[in-house]
């Protein structure tokens, strides 16, 4: 039986954000690649709702999903494109590496708002066991994915603008700053906390723990022991990587 559930599965937004045992963060699937129909979580109802399906011709090109117990700027945990073999459904929980964060802005009129995504590497695979960051992406990767999350806006009537795209520690960076930790129903006061906020949840809102650190530094050593010696890995054949972002020309 579920602990947050009474002969049902556990709450997803409730479950820890990262894996004491290996470092990897506990990301939950709401739309899986190569879908038309966009998902989300409805804490609510705790029930996975369609909220939404692309036009013909246009599908989600990753995985996405959140990352629970954070919360973004719009109330919602914090968004992550997931990187791995096959997709997966919604509801499933894949631990992955966290390799960067794709930063970008949403307009609508005059109105901005920041619509970051973490960048995360499912830990179980082939494909994709050699990137270890943004810098190991091909240069198409974030053309091809500035030009999908436009279209994707302007279908519900608002501009989308590429900012960049950075690395693991700008990404634990944004962890800790922007959403700070869920914490339910009381308050778990800690030195060097800058405080609490009231969450949507009715909870209270803590800011992210410093172990933070020490588990996202584990989950280096663990991808990195997890790697054949000597092995080229797949990365070699993707071309012309480079800095993600750093050359492209941003869409209002």
């Amino acid at each position: 039986m579920a602990k947050n559930g009474k002969g049902g599965l556990a709450n997803p937004v409730r479950l820890k954000p990262v894996r004491k045992q290996d470092g990897t963060l506990q990301v939950i699937v709401e739309t899986p690649k190569g879908s038309r129909n966009k998902f989300a979580f409805d804490p609510e109802q705790k029930v996975f709702t369609l909220k939404k399906i692309l036009p013909e011709g246009m599908s989600f090109p990753y995985d996405f999903g959140f990352l629970p117990q954070t919360i973004a700027p719009d109330g919602d945990p914090l968004d992550v494109l997931l990187l791995m073999d096959e997709p997966a459904y919604p509801g499933v929980m894949v631990p992955s590496r966290l390799i960067g964060v794709i930063e970008g802005e949403q307009i609508e009129g005059k109105k901005r708002n920041r619509n970051d995504r973490l960048l995360a590497v499912a830990q179980a695979g082939h494909r994709y066991q050699d990137i270890n960051s943004q810098n190991d992406l091909p240069g198409r990767f974030i053309k091809e994915l500035e030009e999908f999350f436009v279209n994707y806006h302007r279908l519900e009537g608002k501009a989308y603008k590429l900012l960049g795209c950075k690395g693991s520690a700008a990404a634990e960076l944004l962890i800790r700053k922007e959403p700070a930790r869920r914490v339910p129903f009381a308050l778990r006061s800690r030195s060097g906390d800058n405080g609490t906020t009231p969450s949507r949840a009715g909870g209270t809102v803590a800011p992210v723990p410093s172990m933070f650190s020490s588990v996202l530094r584990r989950s280096r050593r663990f991808a990195s022991s997890a790697r054949p010696a000597g092995s080229a890995g797949h990365s070699a054949h993707l071309p012309h990587a480079r800095q993600c972002g750093s050359d492209v020309a941003s869409s209002a």
